[in-house]
């Protein structure tokens, strides 16, 4: 008789955990599935705001204000053309995947002499979002070679910025 209420409540807890499982919609599961990038370059030590930040986020891009340091950097509410987005977009499809195997690194010295430092922040949406940040010298030589192109992609995108 001991092995049929066993097998009872069993077969109920796992009824009641199907149910569970099944109410919750995909919204639920997903609520920060968009991934978030962030990328610019900022100096130190210069008269004014010397920090140009964008974010792309939701298939748009957005410029920012604020200063990434000491922060916060506020992303505008108001996107930048299609075009912009297209043109940013690459840096995203063009992380290096040696960047992607070292988060929250810093490489070279970034505005150490006054020479600016790029900054990336990625995050990656999900019900476990996953932030990885990234620190880069200007002055390539002082990078690593598996990063050099794609701190010149950042820096040239980042001037082509403006020509749209």
């Amino acid at each position: 008789m001991g092995s049929i209420k066993t097998t009872i409540y069993l077969f109920s807890l796992l009824l009641l955990l199907a149910i569970v499982v099944l109410s919750c919609s995909k919204k639920d599961l997903t609520v920060n599935s968009s991934d978030n990038f962030l990328f610019g370059t900022s100096y130190g030590n210069c008269p004014g705001d010397c920090d140009q930040y964008f974010a792309i986020r939701d298939g748009k891009i957005y410029p920012t204000s604020g200063q990434y340091f000491p922060g916060p950097v506020i992303i505008s509410n108001s996107p930048l053309s299609d075009q912009k987005y297209e043109l940013a977009k690459k840096l995203i499809d063009n992380l290096p995947p040696y960047l992607d195997q070292q988060p929250n690194e810093t490489f070279g010295c970034p505005d150490c002499r006054d020479q600016g430092g790029i900054h990336i922040e990625y995050t990656r949406g999900g019900g476990m979002p996953s932030i990885r940040k990234w620190h880069i010298d200007t002055d390539t030589s002082a990078i690593p070679a598996e990063i050099r192109q794609y701190a010149i992609q950042v820096i040239n995108t980042i001037a082509q910025m403006e020509k749209y």
